[in-house]
Order: C-alpha cells, then sequence, then structure tokens
C-alpha cells in the first residue's frame, strides 16, 4: 500500500517530535510552540496529520512551514476548534517543519492541551497561563 505508515516503499511516518509545554504564560496573548522539523520521512510521501485540541474552550491552530522560521508556509493557520479533531492527508513533509499556536491567547490560571499527531507519531503541547494578565 502506498502512501503514509509505509509500505510499497514509501515511509511517511516522522522521527519522533517534541513540542515544548509552556507554562505561566501571560493570559490574551497569542501563543506559539517550538518549531519542530520533519525528519525521518521519505521524500515525496504523503503523511496524515491529526490534530485534537482536547480544551473545552477555545482553538488552536498549526502550520506546516517550509522554513525554520515558519516566515514561508506551506499550510498556514489549519484551525481546530475546542473539543474536536481535524485528520487530513498532506502534502509530503520531507523538509518541512511544523509550529503549533492558540492564535488569541485564553484566560488567566487556565490551561488547554493538543494533541498533534503526524502517521502514528504522536505529542502532547500542554499550555498554562499564570495570574498575570496580557493585554485587554
Amino acid at each position: 500500500m502506498e502512501g503514509g505508515g509505509g509500505g510499497g516503499g514509501c515511509d511517511g511516518v516522522p522521527d519522533q517530535f517534541t513540542f515544548t509545554d509552556l507554562s505561566d504564560q501571560l493570559s490574551n496573548t497569542p501563543l506559539y510552540s517550538n518549531i519542530i522539523a520533519v525528519t525521518g520521512v521519505d521524500e515525496g510521501c504523503p503523511s496524515t496529520i491529526s490534530a485534537f485540541n482536547n480544551s473545552g474552550v477555545g482553538e488552536f491552530s498549526f502550520d506546516i512551514c517550509l522554513d525554520v522560521s515558519c516566515s514561508s508556509k506551506d499550510m498556514p493557520f489549519s484551525v481546530v476548534a475546542a473539543n474536536s479533531q481535524v485528520s487530513t492527508l498532506v502534502r509530503p513533509l520531507h523538509g518541512k517543519y511544523i509550529r503549533l499556536n492558540h492564535p488569541y491567547g485564553f484566560a488567566q490560571n487556565a490551561s488547554k492541551d493538543v494533541t498533534f499527531s503526524v502517521e502514528n507519531i504522536q505529542d502532547v503541547w500542554s499550555v498554562a497561563t499564570g495570574s498575570g494578565g496580557g493585554p485587554d
């Protein structure tokens, strides 16, 4: 079987990746993950991305980027609403980068988790705000 997950000599399963959890962040300000490089996939092989917003409120988004600074995007701003999941078969991820974000931030003393997967490799990105307020 060709496609993500391998088979037929095509391997769309990446090496393990890790998004750095954030704590004591300012509320009501955009929050961004570290940018991870997608490694271990064969050139030209598609990979299935799944993202689940484990939080009861708010939304998050993810970018598939062409460069390490995420200034050039291959698939920008895919929004995932609260308590929902998006799965998409994307263009090949070889040489691409991924960044997660909470574009609008959220309330003080709150936390949110996002489960992000490429094929069967996943990580949970946890973000928590502190008692200090950000801009209103």
